[in-house]
């Protein structure tokens, strides 16, 4: 037979936990518990600290969850199937206002590149920036020191705010790359002569060596509910519609199959070209809405990247096949 004093210490310990339970799990104030439990306040708080003493309280400190492994899980096993080996990051969404999902995915997207540059000799990262490359900047010093940040694409010099790559390798420490030139030209004729400068040359030939590179994807809607405007003309982007298009990557327009789409677009774009862009080693597209999810697809299949961060929306607008085809 038992003891009597162990009997009455396991019944003590029962309702430590029993208290604990209450208090950590289905978080019942504590002048809750005492009138459940017909005991003091004051008793209550004693015997939650003594739950802690004991161990039968244990905090564990992590990172915030902000990813979604089951939807996750689900973009690589349908794209596995067709042959992609492609990462997927997925973010979490609180949906509470468009900054604090921005918020998150500019984490995620940040830690997926860090991870890429702690496997690599060379620290160097290139960058299509615009307004949706803008949530990665907060985090950039997690991306710790970089040796070079290029840009892909011409970068207007009108802009009120400096260019996301810029801002990058401010935070880092890094030297900077700029391709001073309109991303997209009204006429030809400048385009080429931008194309033809040695600056631009330099620039892109460093960016062509980056280790990690970070592009979004624009759908063929100018504006897309996403925060940010497509920067290409919409003349231009209803011609690549026309085409079959189902939306742009770096100001190349592909159909839903990830074939290339030819467009005047082509002649009047400065940066990077897709044969260049795909010997980078690591490709992050950050690109989320459900307008963009035919784009985004699309990318996959032309093996423009070897990650993809989206929200938790956009995941499941990819697993549908009719969202997802545009």
């Amino acid at each position: 037979m038992e003891p009597t004093g162990v009997r009455e210490m396991r019944r003590h310990e029962r309702r430590l936990r029993e208290v604990a339970e209450l208090y950590w799990v289905e978080r019942c104030s504590q002048a809750d518990i005492a009138e459940q439990q017909s005991i003091s306040r004051a008793t209550v708080s004693r015997m939650l600290e003594e739950a802690r003493e004991r161990g039968i309280v244990r905090f564990h400190l992590a990172d915030a969850h902000d990813r979604m492994p089951e939807l996750e899980e689900a973009l690589r096993a349908r794209w596995s199937a067709a042959g992609r080996g492609v990462r997927f990051r997925v973010a979490l969404q609180f949906k509470r206002n468009l900054a604090e999902d921005d918020y998150v995915l500019g984490r995620v997207a940040t830690r997926a590149m860090a991870a890429e540059l702690r496997a690599r000799d060379r620290r160097t990262v290139a960058v299509a920036s615009s307004r949706t490359m803008a949530p990665v900047v907060p985090f950039a010093e997690s991306l710790g020191p970089l040796e070079r940040v290029s840009e892909l694409l011409g970068v207007s010099t009108r802009s009120a705010s400096a260019p996301v790559g810029e801002q990058l390798a401010v935070a880092t420490g890094a030297g900077y790359d700029a391709i001073a030139s309109p991303f997209v030209h009204r006429e030809v004729e400048r385009a080429q002569a931008a194309r033809r400068s040695v600056e631009l040359a330099g620039a892109l030939g460093r960016a062509r060596r980056a280790s990690v590179a970070l592009v979004g994807a624009n759908s063929t809607q100018r504006f897309d509910g996403t925060g940010g405007y497509s920067p290409v003309p919409s003349g231009l982007l209803a011609e690549g519609a026309e085409r079959g298009a189902v939306g742009h990557v770096c100001g190349w327009f592909l159909d839903a199959a990830g074939a290339r789409v030819p467009s005047s677009l082509d002649e009047l774009r400065v940066g990077i070209e897709p044969s260049e862009f795909v010997t980078i080693p690591h490709r992050v597209l950050l690109a989320w809405g459900v307008a963009k999810a035919p784009i985004i697809a699309a990318a996959v299949a032309a093996g423009l990247c070897t990650t993809v961060v989206t929200d938790a929306t956009t995941a499941r607008a990819l697993l549908d096949p009719v969202s997802s085809a545009g």
